[in-house]
């Protein structure tokens, strides 16, 4: 498999994401595997905050997961146009589109 740039640090576990779109979460000291997630569309970025993790992906499409359990906790379908980036900020995520535009999200509060 081949992973992509999508790498950060969520307490004491990586979370990684690969170019079949699948985002793991890995245990920093051993490498074992906590949880894995499909994204069901390209991956495009990866947002992490304490509780959430963000996925940004093709055909606009978000998914928001539970950063210790990598359960999905909601999708959004934002545009029909790829996500360009996302990044979390204080109280939520930025999220750049492709074709320009930028969404503000709050999180989900968890």
């Amino acid at each position: 498999r081949k992973f992509l740039q999508h790498i950060g640090m969520e307490g004491s576990s990586l979370i990684v994401g690969s170019d079949l779109d699948f985002v793991y979460s890995l245990e920093k000291n051993t490498g074992n595997i906590l949880w894995l997630f499909m994204a069901k569309n390209s991956l495009k970025g990866i947002a992490i905050s304490p509780q959430e993790i963000l996925l940004g992906c093709s055909q606009g499409y978000l998914f928001i997961l539970d950063s210790k359990k990598g359960e999905l906790i909601s999708s959004i379908k934002l545009s029909d146009t790829d996500v360009d980036s996302v990044d979390a900020v204080k109280n939520g995520y930025i999220v750049k589109m492709e074709d320009g535009r930028t969404y503000q999200l709050k999180r989900t509060g968890r």
